[in-house]
């Protein structure tokens, strides 16, 4: 087994780029923390502010531009869901009527649960601290 290639074609998706790791990903999206790296300046302010003020999420309001048929596209939804991908956030969609744009709440990977139907948020000390040296170190 080579580790240095996607060992079927259920490992990539189109223009899966293999990386040293092994792992399989679009060439524009990073795996983990690299992600981060080659995330937009504004979205990168926003987590490293989220984190300093130990706000819980940050809520978007759109689609993903990469989506067919999505209302409003965003590329901060777009940069986000990028970070989603990479296992560094995660979100809950609020129900939205068919005349309007979605509200998307981010969090860090983990700290959404659920309550009630509804979400609840539970801050992930060791994550965001990671996510903070690595903007610190950009």
């Amino acid at each position: 087994m080579n580790d240095n290639k996607c060992q079927t074609d259920n490992d990539a998706s189109p223009g899966c780029v293999p990386e040293e790791s092994g792992n399989c990903c679009p060439s524009s999206a990073g795996t983990g923390l690299t992600a981060i790296k080659l995330a937009p300046a504004g979205m990168i302010e926003r987590l490293r502010k989220m984190i300093e003020a130990r706000d819980p999420y940050f809520i978007l309001t759109g689609s993903d531009p990469s989506e067919t048929g999505g209302c409003c596209p965003s590329d901060d939804i777009g940069a986000a869901n990028s970070l989603v991908a990479a296992d560094i956030l995660e979100f809950w969609t609020s129900p939205a009527g068919t005349d309007a744009c979605p509200s998307v709440f981010y969090a860090f990977a983990g700290e959404i649960g659920s309550r009630d139907q509804k979400p609840s948020f539970t801050i992930n000390e060791d994550l965001r601290q990671e996510v903070l040296n690595t903007i610190s170190n950009l």
